[in-house]
């Protein structure tokens, strides 16, 4: 890839941050499409890290890792993070059958979340 495609593509994947109040006052303009967010990390999975439940002025908003590609650690509350992902919504629940059956785990049902496709912890 030469390097004017190369500026090209970052340009494009490159998205100026969303708030979490935005997305969740108004989240039909988002849906289904890629958002950039970053806030406090307020509750995490403590099953196998699959999802974080963001924080910014007071707005919440649930990020999953469909695939469980990407996992937080059990720890993570309280740090900052970066998350980039596809809004999605009208879900009956984000977790597998599996991973609720597990003794002693809930998985959220938001109305509204962010399948994340990258993440990262800002220490």
């Amino acid at each position: 890839m030469n390097l004017f495609f190369t500026l090209i593509f970052l340009m494009l994947s490159t998205r100026e941050k969303i708030g979490i109040g935005n997305l969740t006052q108004k989240p039909e303009k988002y849906i289904n499409k890629e958002v950039l967010v970053q806030g406090k990390i307020v509750d995490v999975c403590q099953g196998s890290g699959c999802w974080v439940l963001i924080e910014e002025n007071k707005n919440k908003i649930l990020a999953k890792s469909i695939d469980h590609k990407i996992t937080f650690p059990k720890d993570s509350k309280g740090k900052i993070v970066e998350v980039r992902g596809i809004l999605r919504g009208k879900i009956k629940s984000c977790c597998d059958i599996k991973e609720q059956e597990k003794e002693g785990h809930k998985c959220p049902t938001p109305e509204y979340f962010i399948e994340i496709k990258q993440a990262k912890i800002i220490e």
